[in-house]
């Protein structure tokens, strides 16, 4: 504990971090009518990447209470340090079709094929396909009081990488014997 009117050991702290995103986007779309057939095709693919290099040490006493000589390893005192990097790479593939005819009968065709980096190499890629049908019957019908209205038959797969980036890693908690004292790691 501090007492009032002593004088307390000299501290550092130091921290760096360095975090890099970029997103690199690319799609091409054709869009077509033949007749009462309308057509509008869209391919495309998209690369992220997520880098994150932390660092921070502290440390506290020092027998010279000059900035040349106050590095984290010349303290005579308390010394923490902690680091960690971190990041995620994903890449995306991906093409839909619409079509329809006489703004009547609907489809739609989508396909993505993703990798994460945060799924181990057996599972990194996965393929997402959807599919949906209609039927807008509205335009049929031509009542004043109906604007627009659809029967509309869908499916589709879906994926999800919202898991921490060294999930694909067992989880490790040790036991040290010393009062239950624990640490985990990947």
């Amino acid at each position: 504990p501090h007492l009032p009117g002593a004088q307390r050991p000299a501290r550092l702290y130091h921290a760096d971090n360095n975090e890099t995103n970029w997103t690199w986007s690319n799609t091409a779309q054709y869009v077509t009518q033949i007749g009462k057939h309308n057509i509008d095709v869209l391919g495309g693919m998209e690369v992220s990447k997520q880098s994150v290099i932390d660092f921070s040490a502290y440390s506290e006493g020092y027998a010279l209470e000059d900035k040349d000589y106050m590095w984290p390893n010349a303290a005579t005192g308390t010394m923490r340090n902690s680091g960690a990097k971190v990041g995620y790479r994903l890449a995306s593939f991906f093409g839909k079709v619409n079509y329809n005819w006489d703004d009547l009968l609907l489809a739609s065709f989508t396909i993505r094929h993703d990798g994460s980096s945060r799924f181990g190499k057996a599972h990194r890629w996965g393929t997402f396909p959807a599919a949906s049908l209609g039927f807008r019957f509205s335009n049929l019908l031509k009542k004043d009081w109906l604007d627009d209205a659809k029967l509309r038959l869908s499916w589709g797969q879906t994926g999800n990488q919202a898991i921490d980036n060294n999930a694909q890693f067992g989880l490790y908690v040790v036991d040290y014997g010393l009062d239950r004292v624990t640490s985990t790691a990947y």
